[in-house]
């Protein structure tokens, strides 16, 4: 099967402030999977994040953001924007970035344009499913809250190993996703049918 393709150049050259306390999240914030990935992260994982780093804040943008999502936007340092017209203006301010899908399935886009961006991303499995990332080297995979939570934390607190994985992460997708590399990859399956 042939990979989903990225715009690696207009992802390429976003300059992240390795000091970010943010925690960012974007996603369609409506459709059900992200909704319940959004109040899991809030309730069950946000609390012990903040044990530990009190100041961080949490940024959810993404379009239509229901009811349920838009009421997070009243507790202390979490905002919700909305629609973002360009998801880089956002990935400026981004200490980690964070897919804790539970269910739901289709392609990752969201955590392939995060990594072309070269942001340190934890995820859950069900969030990197299909995807050829190694946990630890590309991204951290982390299934339970107090994994996630320790994940963060850690990438908030060693920028040094946040910017390594957001490297890994860019190098990984220009190597694999770029639409330069999926296309060569689509004319290969027409050559053989052809």
């Amino acid at each position: 099967s042939v990979p989903i393709g990225v715009d690696v150049d207009y992802f390429d050259g976003v300059i992240r402030d390795p000091a970010s306390r943010n925690i960012l999240s974007i996603a369609t914030m409506y459709w059900p999977p992200n909704v319940d990935s959004m109040l899991y992260f809030h309730k069950d994982i946000l609390p012990l994040v903040r044990r530990e780093i009190p100041d961080c804040t949490l940024t959810i943008a993404g379009q239509r953001p229901v009811a349920s999502i838009q009421a997070l936007a009243s507790a202390p340092g979490t905002r919700v924007t909305g629609y973002v017209s360009d998801s880089r203006d956002c990935a400026r301010d981004c200490g980690v970035f964070i897919v804790p899908l539970r269910s739901g399935s289709g392609v990752r886009v969201k955590i392939l344009n995060a990594m072309a961006m070269g942001l340190p991303v934890v995820s859950t499995s069900v969030g990197a499913e299909g995807l050829d990332v190694l946990s630890g080297e590309h991204l951290i995979i982390a299934d339970t809250p107090e994994d996630f939570a320790k994940a963060v934390i850690g990438l908030l607190r060693d920028p040094e190993l946040a910017s390594r994985l957001g490297r890994n992460a860019r190098d990984l997708v220009r190597d694999k996703y770029s639409w330069a590399t999926v296309g060569l990859q689509l004319l290969e399956v027409y050559n053989e049918l052809s």
